[in-house]
């Protein structure tokens, strides 16, 4: 994201946000799946490197849930 938040049109605020709620959804959903696969190849095989993956991805999915509280608080305070 080159612009802040309060920098940006309406339009592009409106559609960043759409954009970075569709990648929160499907970022969780890729660890649910993740996670899953993981616990079948754990039950199946033992431990192995792809079991933290999962938990690695964490971080990057609440940075993202972080900035979408973000820019849910700038649409607010413009009143769209």
């Amino acid at each position: 994201m080159a612009k802040k938040l309060s920098e940006m049109s309406n339009e592009e605020l409106l559609k960043w946000q759409k954009t970075v709620k569709a990648i929160v959804y499907m970022m969780f959903g890729f660890i649910a799946v993740l996670a899953v696969l993981v616990t079948i190849l754990f039950v199946k095989q033992g431990f192995s490197p792809l079991s933290i993956l999962p938990v690695a991805m964490l971080p990057v999915a609440m940075l993202n849930v972080y900035n979408l509280s973000n820019i849910k608080k700038e649409v607010t305070a413009r009143g769209l």
